[in-house]
């Protein structure tokens, strides 16, 4: 029940789950061909346990359930730019993977803009919380956040790379491994953080694939 679910872990927690569940459920239910719903889930939900399990690690339980959510919905643009342009984004993502580039930036080039930008433009004409849409947006480019949030970008900025190096799923994207240089921000979390995380994620993957069976549409 709800109620359990806040006494067992907490309202900021059951809030920040029931919200990114349901963009969730919104999203899945749109047919797309482009990405393997699965795959591109399971890398969601292994960013979200990164984001979360690095603010728990960098001293910042209080934003883990947030910074899961945004981790939850980090590539969100990606699955909105295959629902919408289909054929044509799935040429982009095999352009971006034979030659091994980072798909954002064959967005960037075919579009001027990015699934990071799409993303957070949707959530936040959704009106999800603010702090979450600048996750998503700074996700490549956390140095030019200018918000007081500095760390929670920087977390979720990681997890979607963690999540790969700890080979969660596929969110669509096989460019190389890049962790931001975080020793080039005001804050971020530190290499210690960051080694804790990316050793205690693999044993949650069966607690993800959980998550996205409990979420899969009915048909």
């Amino acid at each position: 029940s709800v109620q359990r679910a806040v006494v067992t872990i907490g309202f900021e927690a059951v809030k920040e789950l029931a919200l990114a569940t349901t963009v969730v459920d919104c999203v899945q239910r749109a047919r797309q061909s482009v990405l393997e719903a699965a795959d591109f889930w399971m890398h969601s939900f292994g960013a979200g346990k990164a984001a979360q399990l690095l603010a728990i690690s960098s001293g910042r339980a209080d934003a883990a359930p947030l910074c899961f959510t945004a981790g939850i919905l980090h590539d969100l643009g990606k699955l909105l730019l295959a629902i919408t342009l289909g054929a044509e984004y799935r040429q982009h993502t095999r352009y971006a993977r034979q030659l091994g580039l980072r798909l954002c930036d064959v967005e960037q080039r075919e579009y001027g803009i990015d699934h990071a930008e799409i993303g957070e433009a949707f959530l936040r004409h959704w009106r999800v919380p603010g702090t979450i849409c600048d996750c998503v947006k700074y996700q490549y480019v956390p140095a030019a956040y200018p918000g007081e949030h500095r760390l929670e970008v920087a977390i979720v900025s990681a997890s979607s790379e963690i999540s790969r190096l700890c080979q969660f799923g596929n969110g669509g994207d096989d460019g190389p491994f890049r962790l931001p240089p975080f020793h080039d921000l005001a804050c971020g979390p530190s290499a210690e953080a960051l080694t804790e995380t990316i050793a205690a994620l693999p044993p949650f993957r069966a607690e993800a694939a959980e998550l996205l069976n409990v979420l899969r549409p009915t048909e």
